[in-house]
């Protein structure tokens, strides 16, 4: 749909990615649908735009988008069901192609902190194969799923049950610019992600509303859903205390006041045998010893 170039044009003009293409869809259980037709407008005035669909089941939707930063918009996406009927919305979705950080491809990579939980790795290759069948033995080096949860290991990113933090970042191991995409909100959606090379061996990204624990949301006549959500661009890609800074800061303002401030959340530090690689391989011995080196060596750890 023509009206999509000026969607496009705005979202990769605010993040230095000017080529890119665009899509938003929708997936309901009669099937993938694209929009029909739509109206665009934008205020530059107020950094602002607005773009209106129409699907063909009858859902009416709303993409409107702000600029946060220099190189940040907030997107927020809000589905009208004007059908008449009931509609069985599975997830929305928005694909984003020609993503680009330069040469050469094969190093572009995805971090998200479902990664290590699942695949024992920080970053991994987004040409990387994560789906094949582990090796002999209780470590897969290759795609680290032997000893992955029944269930967890796929193609989407952030589908699992565990998705510890609601953001991705994609990059290239040359660079230090890289994308990052986070929620702002859960109370409806959470997001996960596929990423792919196109045949030019630039950068697809898919961005998935999806739903937790259900299949579909039954989504009544004239009833609103709303996803929103935060884009942008980092320059400290291989920092991985500053790469999500940006995006946490605009986070910030969309949480309940006080959020997270408890010392729970903030002060008390749990050290775990799993967590550093020694999984089973662990004993009473062993936990004393160490018990007394973290007392000596990092007080803050309150818990074993």
């Amino acid at each position: 749909m023509e009206i999509l170039n000026y969607l496009s044009e705005w979202i990769g003009e605010r993040i230095h990615q000017r080529k890119l293409v665009v899509a938003p869809y929708i997936a309901t259980q009669d099937g993938f649908l694209e929009p029909l037709e739509g109206l665009w407008c934008s205020r530059p005035q107020t950094n602002t735009a607005h773009l209106s669909l129409v699907y063909k089941n009858g859902v009416k939707e709303d993409i409107y988008l702000k600029e946060a930063g220099e190189r940040e918009i907030i997107v927020s996406r809000r589905l009208h069901n004007s059908s008449g009927g009931v509609v069985f919305l599975k997830e929305i979705g928005l694909r984003i192609e020609d993503i680009e950080f330069g040469e050469p491809p094969e190093y572009d990579y995805f971090y998200h902190l479902e990664n290590p939980r699942i695949y024992g790795k920080m970053v991994i290759l987004v040409d990387q194969c994560r789906t094949e069948q582990p090796k002999e033995g209780k470590f897969d080096v290759v795609a680290g799923t032997k000893w992955a949860d029944p269930g967890v290991v796929g193609e989407r990113i952030g589908a699992s049950p565990y998705q510890p933090f609601p953001a991705i970042l994609l990059s290239n191991l040359q660079s230090k610019t890289g994308l990052v995409h986070g929620s702002l909100s859960q109370e409806v959606f959470f997001h996960n992600y596929i990423v792919k090379h196109t045949e030019n061996h630039k950068l697809q990204l898919d961005i998935l509303s999806s739903f937790k624990a259900i299949d579909y949301l039954e989504l009544q006549p004239e009833e609103c859903v709303e996803d929103i959500w935060y884009i942008g661009i980092t320059e400290e890609a291989d920092n991985l205390e500053r790469v999500f800074s940006g995006y946490t800061k605009v986070l910030r303002d969309y949480l309940p006041p006080l959020y997270g401030t408890k010392s729970t959340n903030r002060h008390t530090v749990v050290w775990g045998s799993w967590n550093d690689g020694i999984y089973e391989d662990i004993d009473q011995a062993r936990i004393i010893a160490l018990a007394d080196f973290i007392k000596e060596e990092l007080p803050t750890v309150e818990w074993i």
